[in-house]
């Protein structure tokens, strides 16, 4: 059976459930409140009949939720967003082995481009980065938009950002937050050359221990 987000006018958006023979059901409708609004994402499994994701708007402050459902569309709001921590959740949700959900922001924190946190199993949510703006976003601290989620590797976080810098031979960028917090920027990419640019979906990891992944623009 699958399961997945719909949002639309008229409504906050949904859950719904469908099974191989079409057989539709509609697990949990938003309130546009306390359980947010506009959900994104996919959803993602516990294996547990529980699943997590994120909504882009709503909750106290109108910046998203990140929420738990169980199989039955009961859903409850694990930590509404503020500004400062981020708003227009992107990407999928990851977890670790101990529970602690990882997600990436487009809007919101330091520069109001977008964030990486991490969101405990009782909710607490720290900022890992604030991505900054156009033109202070060179160095360390990339231009925002992060795009396609993050990967967890021998616990690091991997991702990538897809802002364009126009005047700038800057057009998105592979980055990795370490265990221990520190920031690191793999890979700039660039249209000035033929290696594409624009990053968009998640990172893969291939058997060969290195990152996979695909640009929306450039090549021959």
């Amino acid at each position: 059976r699958k399961g997945g987000n719909a949002s639309f006018d008229g409504g906050y958006g949904v859950v719904y459930k469908i099974t191989p023979q079409g057989e539709y059901s509609l697990l949990h409708a938003f309130n546009g409140s306390s359980d947010g609004s506009s959900p994104s994402g996919e959803l993602l499994s516990d294996g547990k009949g529980n699943f997590f994701s994120m909504t882009q708007k709503g909750g106290p402050q109108e910046s998203g939720v990140v929420y738990k459902m169980t199989s039955g569309g009961i859903v409850t709001t694990i930590h509404a967003f503020s500004h400062t921590e981020g708003y227009f959740s992107s990407g999928v949700l990851i977890a670790d082995e101990t529970g602690n959900l990882y997600g990436t922001t487009t809007a919101g924190g330091d520069s109001n481009v977008g964030t990486v946190y991490k969101t405990a199993p009782d909710g607490t949510t720290t900022v890992l980065h604030s991505f900054g703006y156009f033109p202070y976003c060179f160095g360390h601290n990339p231009c925002g938009d992060p795009n396609g989620g993050l990967m967890l590797k021998d616990g690091a976080l991997y991702g990538v950002t897809d802002h364009i810098t126009y005047d700038k031979p800057i057009d998105g960028t592979v980055f990795r937050i370490n265990a221990d917090g520190t920031f690191e920027i793999l890979f700039s990419f660039s249209h000035k050359n033929k290696l594409g640019y624009l990053p968009n979906g998640p990172l893969v990891l291939g058997l060969d221990g290195a990152l996979y992944g695909t640009n929306e623009s450039g090549g021959k």
